[in-house]
């Protein structure tokens, strides 16, 4: 089935074009005669011609170089200035020479068969632009940047409003385009099923590459706030054309977590349902060492759990165990090795199979009652974690069945109090509340569901 509106870029830029051109006619038109308000009116007439719904505005005034319209209104699209400078002797040939418009308001809706501006009733797009990529109304090299009918061209104090198929985002907006383009931003707000992002100040500057096959840039963001997580400062490079968008970024969080990592992502227009983000690294310290996932693809869009290759280097056994079992067990030494973290779209938190080993020699105490079962063997296991020396330590994570863990503790060394010091190899079991002490626990310090808590489509 045909697409059957034209693509956002081409719909902003020829709405655009068809306002300013009528807007050159106008100013024609106001000098052979003196009533604003027939000149108002019969260009009105001439929008609702093109498929603007309800066109509205007011003629404020027109000089040698300068046309004023004011309370501009088609559907719900709103605009409270424009300012039209021009030259008379270009303005014959279509040209202005710079365009100003404030408090434009406007609202974009995804269909399932494409784009749509609200308040602008285009006609069916034809069998081309049906297949053009929705940047196609953007100039995409030089020669079709100076053939736009402005040289400048300023968007102040505006605000776009984006609504997708389960997403939307509020973006108030400035925009100032030249020969090259800078967008600024703030109070973003973007919600996609449960994830809430705010981006307070948003930043791109962009110009047109030398080879003419698109636009290159730079971005940056600061105090992203994504849920519970800590706010992070962002910035990185950018690059569009008519295939899609690729995106390459840091992220540093702002509190003192010291989380950190590098990203990628790239948006294709033919396969956007398709779209994967790239963890190049992430890293925070954290129980005296560092723990941190590397090149982790995070598809976008879809439905399936997603695995966080979680790795710890030198990480303090007494941390780990705390997290496991509480204020509960008592150990020295550092622990390394990978966990991996299973993150549902439905924000449930689980591990997969993984293991983490001991760095080197340490102690460790554990209380009785953290250690399930009954019988002798059992007790003396209880007795004998009560002061223990370790020279092998080992954590052992085995993924049984749907979001169900199994947690050993392989163990060698030996209790000075107990049986005159002798070695010892115990392998010790948790379960029952420990292990939801764990689940919850990895979502209190990793919280990675804050970032991909989608509704399932």
């Amino acid at each position: 089935m045909k697409k059957r509106y034209r693509t956002i870029g081409m719909i902003f830029m020829k709405s655009l074009t068809g306002v300013l051109y009528l807007g050159a006619f106008l100013v024609l038109g106001f000098v052979v005669s003196p009533w604003k308000v027939w000149l108002a009116d019969y260009l009105e007439s001439v929008l609702a011609q093109q498929g603007f719904d309800n066109p509205s505005l007011t003629v404020d005034g027109v000089s040698g170089d300068t046309l004023s319209l004011s309370r501009i209104t088609v559907g719900k699209l709103t605009l409270n200035d424009v300012n039209i400078h021009y030259e008379p002797e270009a303005l014959w040939n279509g040209k202005l020479r710079g365009v100003v418009l404030d408090g434009l308001h406007v609202s974009v809706i995804q269909a399932a068969d494409g784009w749509q501006v609200q308040g602008i009733a285009l006609k069916p797009a034809s069998t081309q632009d049906a297949a053009a990529s929705p940047v196609s109304g953007i100039p995409m090299t030089q020669a079709a940047l100076k053939a736009l009918p402005f040289d400048t061209l300023d968007i102040a104090k505006s605000v776009l409003t984006l609504t997708g198929l389960g997403w939307d985002a509020r973006m108030p907006f400035s925009l100032s385009l030249r020969e090259g383009v800078t967008f600024t931003a703030q109070n973003i707000h973007f919600k996609y099923g449960k994830t809430s992002v705010n981006i307070p100040d948003f930043e791109i500057s962009a110009q047109l590459k030398a080879d003419d096959t698109g636009w290159e840039g730079q971005w940056r963001a600061s105090n992203v706030a994504l849920s519970s997580m800590p706010a992070f400062d962002m910035n990185g490079t950018l690059t569009l054309d008519l295939k899609g968008l690729a995106l390459t970024g840091t992220a540093q969080a702002k509190d003192q977590s010291g989380m950190k990592g590098r990203f990628h992502m790239g948006y294709n227009f033919e396969n956007a349902l398709g779209t994967i983000l790239v963890l190049d690294q992430m890293s925070m310290p954290w129980g005296g060492g560092v723990v941190s996932v590397k090149n982790v693809s995070v598809p976008v869009f879809g439905n399936k759990a997603l695995t966080f290759p979680v790795r710890a280097a030198k990480v303090s056994i007494d941390d780990v165990m705390r997290l496991m079992t509480g204020e509960y067990v008592r150990a020295t030494g550092t622990i390394s090795g990978v966990l991996p973290v299973i993150v549902g779209r439905d924000g449930s938190v689980s591990l997969g199979s993984g293991a983490l080993k001991a760095d080197q020699k340490g102690q460790l105490s554990m209380p009785p009652e953290i250690i399930p079962g009954q019988g002798a063997q059992i007790e003396l296991t209880r007795n004998i974690l009560k002061n223990f020396e370790y020279e092998g330590f080992q954590v052992d994570v085995t993924q049984e069945a749907h979001d169900e863990i199994s947690v050993l503790l392989a163990l060698q060394g030996h209790n000075p109090d107990l049986y005159n010091g002798r070695a010892v190899h115990l392998n010790v079991r948790l379960g029952g509340d420990v292990l939801d002490f764990i689940r919850s626990n990895v979502m209190m310090i990793m919280q990675p569901e804050t970032l991909l808590n989608q509704e399932q489509k």
